[in-house]
């Protein structure tokens, strides 16, 4: 072949391959979150995470530097049924490749057969029922957020040891009345009755989702007189409860630990925290500033919202997008069955550092926060005190547990 020959077929696979690339298939990501509805005050930092990460990756070219990822977002506004409508209109309309949602334990179970019979990839990073992975189990569910029994087991153990150093013999709880707050609920009462089963359980309040009157609630926990009272509320309803309990000096009264506290309520919400009391959440970012992915996520943040760090929600979003990416490179390809075979039991890099998806459940193993809200001079807004990070292997429900109970199912 001549130099002519041999450079007009060079310049031709350059040119083909150059096609080729500009010709590659976008990655469609589908989202649903409860954008309206008493998930809003959390949703709209999942929905940064996620805009944030897939930014990140299109600005590099795209998923393996080709697909550029392009996002179809669904509101669902906290409903089950809504949910499940408005995830088959996704399937029907985006034919998403991977979605990443959703907001309510309720909503992920209704939204969880439908992505199952599509062959479509779902990541969790917020909605963390344990029975999203952890019954009927899918190949296509993962889930990038600590479950329910995950933050049970923790929560207890530390209540635990309260209850004794005070001297408390009795407790009652309050907890939404959904998947989310059953399944935390009922796990902290079953690790509590393990590891203390001297201490009394008086009274439970199971106000509904969106709840807006709570003189009832908190008139019944009073007449119980519990030594302290497990809040499992969350979001909103956390909110709400919090005010109207200031309000009338209940927490004065009646201790309330273990209240699931994010790190945007700790940075937008002025009145009604539960300082100087445990709380517990799923991602902090003071507990990994040695973390490269973390480091990187506070500036890149930080850029986009002056002053502001990533909460919880941002971080696990983030995260979701990431091992999203992390599963394709792995695979080498876009192809929903090659990713998510790559994602069974891989390590991946987070904001949490390195952790691995469990095979059983396709659960990742990763911390639960403790501590107690305070103030500390480096931060604007009241941080998690004396933090505790606490191990997955600390807090995962034994593999012979998950399979009995699928058995039994």
């Amino acid at each position: 072949m001549s130099s002519r020959s041999r450079s007009a077929t060079l310049a031709l696979a350059a040119s083909l391959l150059l096609t080729s690339a500009m010709h590659a298939e976008d990655y469609s990501l589908g989202v649903i979150l409860s954008l309206t509805g008493p998930g809003s005050v959390d949703t709209s930092e999942d929905l940064e995470g996620v805009t944030l990460a897939v930014d990140e990756i299109n600005a590099a070219g795209g998923l393996l530097g080709q697909h550029k990822i392009v996002l179809t977002v669904k509101d669902d506004q906290g409903k089950p049924d809504i949910s499940a409508t408005q995830a088959k209109a996704l399937l029907a309309e985006a034919k998403p490749r991977a979605l990443i949602g959703v907001w309510s334990s309720g909503c992920a179970l209704a939204v969880k057969p439908l992505i199952t019979e599509a062959k479509v990839l779902m990541i969790a990073g917020h909605s963390n029922s344990e029975d999203i992975t952890k019954l009927n189990p899918s190949p296509y569910v993962y889930s990038v957020v600590p479950n329910t029994y995950m933050l049970a087991k923790a929560l207890a153990q530390t209540l635990a040891t309260m209850a004794k150093a005070k001297g408390w013999s009795s407790y009652a709880t309050i907890a939404s009345d959904y998947p989310f707050g059953k399944s935390l609920q009922g796990n902290v009462v079953a690790n509590l009755k393990a590891i203390m089963p001297e201490l009394e359980l008086k009274e439970q309040r199971w106000p509904k989702l969106g709840e807006s009157e709570w003189a009832s609630h908190m008139a019944a926990l009073a007449t119980a007189k519990p030594g302290f009272i497990f809040n499992g509320l969350s979001g909103d309803d956390l909110k709400r409860f919090n005010a109207a309990a200031v309000a009338v000096k209940f927490t004065e009264r009646f201790p309330c630990p273990g209240a699931a506290v994010p790190m945007n309520a700790l940075m937008d919400q002025k009145e009604g925290l539960p300082i100087g009391s445990l709380a517990m959440t799923r991602a902090v970012f003071h507990g990994h500033l040695d973390q490269p992915m973390m480091k990187h996520l506070i500036e890149a943040y930080k850029a986009k919202r002056a002053g502001r760090f990533p909460s919880d929600w941002v971080i696990l979003h983030y995260d979701a997008v990431m091992a999203l990416k992390q599963g394709v490179e792995k695979a080498k390809s876009i192809d929903t069955e090659a990713v998510k075979d790559a994602l069974k039991a891989a390590e991946i890099e987070t904001c949490r550092g390195k952790l691995a998806f469990r095979a059983i459940d396709n659960q990742l193993a990763c911390p639960v926060y403790l501590g107690t809200i305070g103030s500390d001079p480096a931060y604007t807004f009241p941080i998690y005190k004396d933090l505790v990070v606490v191990p997955a292997s600390e807090t995962m429900r034994p593999e012979a547990e998950v399979e009995a109970a699928r058995t039994a199912k």
